[in-house]
């Protein structure tokens, strides 16, 4: 893949899109959509198949609460839509591992975005903030997935005024800076339509956890810091949180009005927007 020149943060007409917003969700609040989850719920024999494991996982648990089962659990409640049991289970496992070795807040992260539990994502990043600044080359997955929650959190929160998109800009540079990739696929996966093989993804997500079990929290975890495996594993956890109205999928709260683009004549150079119009025209940065 060619290397990318950097891209930027690119602001719509926020000022309106904010008030829109306000509106829009104070007129809903007394029906507010289910949050919706990076990749749909499964089906069928693959569902029944989760769920199997899942009863299996509580069993050991209940036993014996083990930070690790604890984890796995959690990931198949994503992969299931229970979300309050994966937010549940992720607080247990970080309880049980207060260093996170097994880097639990890769998964809890976007999943307090997704639940619109912005105070508790904030307070998530902050308590990795120093950790995570400091050595975000050797954390891998983890350091990435606090870069770019910060960024999606900066622009949930941002109220059209310059200091909030300044803030957008900088998440926007640090995230690009540590893996240009990543940010490119979580772009592209903004409306929930991953074009990475489910199994490949599986893959990928059982090698990471093997690699954290080893490493112990001693040793750079796999997979490195700014490469294709890392950046395929960001895009799933993030993918839908613009979400589609062609699907007729929910965005990630306060998230409905963010958009992505590149340049034209930067092809691997994402840029987000946050537009007023529900059906924007993409400016080019």
């Amino acid at each position: 893949m060619p290397g990318a020149s950097k891209g930027s943060f690119k602001a719509g007409t926020p000022k309106r899109a904010t008030s829109q917003k306000k509106l829009s969700k104070a007129a809903q609040s007394s029906k507010a959509p289910a949050p919706t989850i990076a990749k749909p719920a499964a089906h069928g024999g693959k569902r029944a198949l989760l769920e199997g494991r899942a009863s299996l996982l509580v069993k050991l648990v209940t036993r014996k609460e083990s930070a690790l089962n604890l984890l796995s659990l959690a990931q198949i409640y994503v992969d299931l839509e229970k979300v309050s049991k994966a937010k549940e289970a992720l607080e247990r496992c970080l309880a049980l591992d207060p260093t996170d070795a097994l880097q639990a807040r890769c998964l809890l992260a976007p999943l307090l975005l997704n639940l619109g539990e912005q105070d508790e994502a904030e307070q998530l990043l902050q308590r990795w903030q120093a950790a995570d600044t400091a050595t975000a080359a050797s954390l891998g997955v983890a350091g990435a997935t606090m870069l770019c929650t910060r960024l999606l959190l900066a622009l949930a929160k941002w109220e059209g005024d310059d200091e909030g998109e300044a803030r957008c800009q900088a998440a926007f540079d640090a995230a690009f800076a540590h893996n240009w990739h990543a940010l490119l696929l979580v772009c592209a996966v903004g409306n929930g339509d991953s074009p990475m093989p489910e199994g490949l993804v599986a893959d990928l997500r059982e090698r990471r956890l093997e690699a954290l079990k080893k490493a112990g929290g001693d040793a750079p975890p796999w997979p490195g810091a700014g490469g294709v495996a890392e950046a395929v594993l960001l895009s799933e956890a993030f993918a839908g949180f613009a979400g589609s109205e062609e699907e007729q999928e929910e965005a990630w709260p306060d998230l409905d009005g963010a958009q992505v683009t590149a340049a034209q004549d930067q092809p691997f150079a994402p840029a987000m927007v946050i537009a007023s119009d529900p059906h924007p025209t993409l400016t080019q940065p």
